[in-house]
């Protein structure tokens, strides 16, 4: 008597372990590339407050004025900022530069509108209006 042992998998089988595998491929990329994206986004964001924060502690101290553009590279050059590192590339660091303005002329603190560019390569230039996007305006 012959007995017949056939111990493989049908190409069928193959066929649909590959296309399973492809499937589960292609989401778990999707998602990282999603995740990835978010994360430069909130790391834009934060390099943002951070210049905001920079440049109101430089004109609490008076060594920055109203009403004129101060660079990050002024910023960091007077300590008040660490160099902005780029999350897309790590040989480069962002630059960017943030103007104060007061809404009125009662030079409140908190009537002062910093709008900051942050300028970074291989993402676009953000630039946001402070303390206006803390609130999610």
């Amino acid at each position: 008597m012959i007995q017949n042992n056939n111990k493989g998998f049908t190409l069928i089988e193959l066929l649909g372990a590959i296309v399973i595998l492809g499937i589960l491929g292609t989401l778990v990329i999707a998602s990282t590339t999603k995740y990835l994206q978010s994360s430069r986004y909130k790391s834009y964001y934060i390099m943002s407050q951070s210049i905001y924060e920079a440049a109101e502690n430089c004109l609490i101290d008076n060594k920055c004025k109203l009403n004129q553009e101060i660079g990050t590279s002024d910023l960091i050059e007077m300590g008040y900022l660490n160099n902005l590192k780029n999350p897309n590339s790590s040989k480069n660091d962002c630059s960017g530069n943030v103007y104060i303005s007061v809404e009125d002329n009662g030079y409140n603190f908190k009537n002062y509108k910093y709008k900051v560019e942050l300028i970074c390569d291989g993402f676009t230039t953000t630039t946001l209006t402070w303390p206006d996007a803390k609130k999610g305006k």
